[in-house]
């Protein structure tokens, strides 16, 4: 995307609950955006808001045909395995995949659907707390939260700064990985311990691949590492972030830590990388 008047352009493109990601690159993007939707229909709906923001002068989309690992699934590796262990248990049983059965894959009811909001905008809202929201009984809520959570309609995560995480560098990658072998190469990418994102897409290249590194020297390694590893890649571009300004609806400080401001998520699934 390459805009004039970044400042201006970055707080509007911000403020679209769909765009739920807004990143400062250096290169011959100015800005790189993640966009979720619930259907194709829905992100051409939001495209067409791009043309009134004042300043944007040309944007180039990549859909996501299917996305491999996201960041709900990076670890930062500082636990032991006793620690993860002690963490699991915290987590209850549907976190080890023994969800009510027939629940994952039941279309929600609106009621239901009324408490996403909710969790997008704070993943340990309680079911009190959004009982009070909308004027319903707590035990109806946590028994509506229950199912909610047990659908596997929502992945949560928790975020960090990333300025202190020690891998202050965003690197992303567009490559083209040859056809029939984008598993195995998401399959290899599973080792990557710094890989935050790889998704199969549309467009010039075919395959996005997200690493957090700890030094700038670190993006030359990896491009090593992902050319001896996956047969066959082709990295066309890499592309370093000079500043995470929204992720995931937060907004953020310059120095990577969360604002308080929070620009709900509220459909979908991701529909756009790029």
């Amino acid at each position: 995307m390459r805009v004039h008047r970044r400042a201006e352009v970055t707080r509007a493109l911000a403020a679209v609950p769909e765009i739920v990601t807004v990143e400062e690159a250096a290169s011959n993007r100015d800005l790189m955006l993640t966009v979720i939707t619930g259907s194709l229909q829905h992100f051409t709906a939001v495209a067409s808001k791009l043309h009134a923001i004042e300043g944007l002068v040309k944007y180039q989309t990549s859909l996501a045909t299917r996305l491999h690992t996201g960041a709900y699934a990076w670890r930062i590796n500082v636990l032991n395995r006793s620690q993860l262990q002690a963490l699991r248990a915290l987590a209850g049983p549907e976190a080890a995949g023994s969800a009510p059965s027939g629940a994952v894959g039941e279309p929600l009811p609106a009621s239901h659907l009324a408490i996403l909001p909710f969790l997008s905008t704070d993943g340990r809202a309680t079911a009190a707390e959004i009982a009070r929201a909308l004027d319903r009984h707590p035990a109806t809520v946590q028994r509506q939260l229950n199912r909610v959570l047990a659908s596997g309609v929502l992945s949560f995560r928790c975020e960090i700064a990333q300025r202190y995480s020690g891998f202050p560098v965003t690197c992303h990658w567009f490559a083209n990985v040859p056809p029939g072998q984008h598993e195995a190469a998401a399959e290899e990418l599973r080792s990557f311990r710094n890989v935050r994102l790889s998704a199969s897409t549309t467009g010039r290249t075919n395959f996005v691949i997200i690493m957090w590194l700890q030094s700038l020297a670190d993006v030359m390694t990896a491009e090593l590492a992902l050319q001896q590893r996956i047969p066959g890649i082709e990295l066309v571009e890499s592309v370093v972030m000079l500043r995470t300004v929204k992720r995931v609806g937060w907004m953020l400080n310059p120095d990577s830590t969360a604002s308080g401001d929070v620009v709900a998520v509220t459909t979908g699934a991701p529909e756009l990388v790029g």
